[in-house]
């Protein structure tokens, strides 16, 4: 069940809904779920054609005996091979259907490569046509009965499915042990849909690819495939993309542009209860730009987690840009509101990466990471809004090598949508080795993390030289409960103002506070956010109260509402957009 987007209300505090202030959009997900139950939300389905079918009724691997229309072996039977092979030959668009007799599942063992889905006007497998299959029906986990299975020689071997064409339509299918189970390739490759499969997993969802191989994908798309669709709203349109011996999903090189992936389980087994996870990342982009991970509207988000790299990766430079990871959950469990041990993705929800090797002591990025190294790429731009991101094992969200201009609001970053607190180790977010004005605001909840916000010129993922780290701008964000501090500039702990982070920016200093105004000096202009803290002790901004500008000298005085005795801290952010660590808080 999705969540509804939009900005969080910080601007007041007290009772249960004012401590945790994304509640308020629970009643979102109350009438997303209301419009499951009565069927208002869309179910994809293959698209209907008078075209030729092509029915299998054979597990066996042959090939079509002969160009002529009919789905036939040698042998008389007609297995995936050939037709395949007659359904890319057929004039207009086709379909192969199953009908194979004997108990499930019925796995179709590939001895070569299958061929490539070559017709024009697109092919449609249906698995859900084989009899005593059922689409998945769960609201959160997958149910699905699939009864054909794939299943090739191994993750040194061959791909199962190769696409080059448009306009194909694939589900209901196991697809298990090849290197990748789907590889779209060039730009031909347009509005292919894959829904309703488990990929790099069998029928039971107990496969697990034995080792890694950095070819071994759910799906490739590469060199040109736009406008795809894995995954879609509606229950029966999951897919379950866990097990594989590299990454789940891999978009890459311009110009793959504008796919989707929504819907899908990506890391974790069909029922959620333990993880089955890809040996890399669980949603991979390279070089691409303008596509959707997840969406805004019921049953777009996807679950990643249980991942061995990342939840997701947004990476380096030149045509890396555009791309919206938003609505998904990295590190729960399928409720999407616990986030077991086995959940944890084991690097972090989301990692937006700079250049490939900007700042790697081994092959160097001509002039680094910094602002005139990266500019080929500028500005990213790249959005990361409305994901749970809890309890992963290197942070939450991670920007480093150069990435800049990306925007990262109304995320709950280290507590769930009903409030619980299951934080991400390290950091909730981390700024390194030169990312350069990025945006976190607003809306965001950053809670129960190791520490709320880290930035470090430096880095540890690993250490590298380094690299100015500037720009960030953290604005109108609930930070609180996290274990270190809520913004941590680099050196860790200690008072600021080195200038390869933030520009050197330091925090503001309160004079004075009452219940109805606060006063302090910080740099000459700079802009300076109030906010009622989570605790005197600790200082964490947890509540926007309002903004002002000091004045020339760096005074700054202003008017808020709060109760006698309240905590209360403020944050600065000069003209470059470098925002500081919080105040030491005073009592109102």
């Amino acid at each position: 069940m999705q969540r509804a987007q939009g900005s969080a209300d910080l601007s007041s505090r007290g009772g249960t809904e004012s401590r945790h202030p994304r509640r308020r959009r629970r009643i979102a997900v109350a009438i997303a779920g209301a419009l499951l139950g009565t069927g208002l939300v869309a179910v994809a389905a293959p698209p209907a054609f008078a075209d030729p079918t092509f029915v299998v009724n054979s597990i066996g691997d042959g090939a079509d005996a002969k160009p002529n229309g009919i789905c036939a072996t040698a042998g008389g039977v007609c297995t995936l091979r050939a037709a395949i092979k007659e359904a890319s030959d057929a004039a207009g668009h086709s379909t192969i259907s199953f009908n194979i007799a004997g108990p499930a599942p019925h796995t179709i063992q590939l001895a070569s490569k299958l061929p490539d889905l070559l017709n024009p006007a697109g092919i449609t497998i249906d698995g859900y046509s084989q009899p005593d299959s059922a689409p998945n029906t769960s609201q959160f986990a997958d149910n699905a009965v699939i009864t054909v299975e794939v299943r090739g020689l191994g993750l040194s071997q061959f791909n199962a499915f190769a696409i080059t064409t448009s306009s194909n339509w694939v589900q209901g299918l196991a697809v298990y042990n090849v290197p990748t189970a789907f590889r779209l390739q060039g730009d031909a490759a347009d509005h292919n849909t894959f829904v309703g499969n488990f990929l790099c997993t069998n029928a039971a969802g107990k496969f697990q690819a034995p080792g890694t191989n950095t070819k071994a994908l759910g799906v490739l798309l590469t060199g040109g495939p736009s406008d795809n669709v894995i995954g879609a709203p509606g229950l029966a349109n999951r897919n379950v993309i866990s097990g594989c011996g590299h990454r789940g999903v891999t978009m890459s090189f311009f110009p793959t542009i504008n796919n989707k992936v929504q819907n899908n389980i990506i890391g974790l087994n069909p029922s959620g209860t333990a993880a089955l996870p890809n040996h890399s990342h669980g949603v991979d982009i390279n070089y691409t730009s303008a596509n959707l991970v997840g969406g805004p509207g019921p049953m777009e988000g996807n679950l990643i987690s249980g991942n061995i790299g990342a939840g997701i990766e947004v990476s380096h430079g030149r045509n890396t840009h555009d791309n919206v990871v938003q609505g998904n959950w990295f590190g729960t469990g399928v409720d999407h509101n616990t986030a077991p041990a086995f959940a944890a993705n084991q690097q972090w929800g989301v990692r937006l990466e700079g250049p490939k090797f900007c700042a790697d002591p081994a092959k160097p990025n001509p002039g680094g990471c910094t602002e005139a190294a990266v500019v080929e790429g500028l500005p990213h731009d790249n959005v990361v809004r409305g994901n749970v991101m809890v309890g992963n094992l290197k942070g939450g969200l991670m920007a480093d090598k150069g990435q800049n201009h990306n925007v990262i609001d109304n995320n709950l970053i280290g507590v769930t949508e009903n409030g619980t607190p299951a934080g991400n180790k390290q950091s909730g977010i981390f700024f390194e080795r030169g990312a350069f004005d990025n945006t976190v605001g607003p809306g965001n909840e950053i809670a129960y993390n190791q520490r709320g916000i880290t930035v470090d010129d430096q880095g540890f993922h690993p250490p590298g030289p380094s690299q100015p780290t500037f720009g960030n701008t953290f604005t109108r964000n609930s930070i609180h409960d996290n274990i270190g501090a809520g913004i941590d500039l680099r050196p860790f702990g200690k008072p600021t103002g080195q200038a390869d982070v933030q520009g050197g920016i330091v925090r503001p200093v309160i004079t004075s506070a009452t219940p109805t105004s606060v006063s302090g000096t910080t740099c000459s202009g700079c802009r300076v956010e109030v906010y009622q803290a989570d605790s005197l002790a600790s200082g964490e901004g947890e509540t926007y109260l309002t903004a002002v500008t000091a004045n020339g000298s760096g005074a700054f005085t202003a008017a808020i509402s709060v109760s006698a005795g309240a905590p209360v801290t403020a944050l600065a952010t000069d003209s470059d957009g470098s925002s500081s660590e919080f105040a030491v808080a005073s009592t109102a």
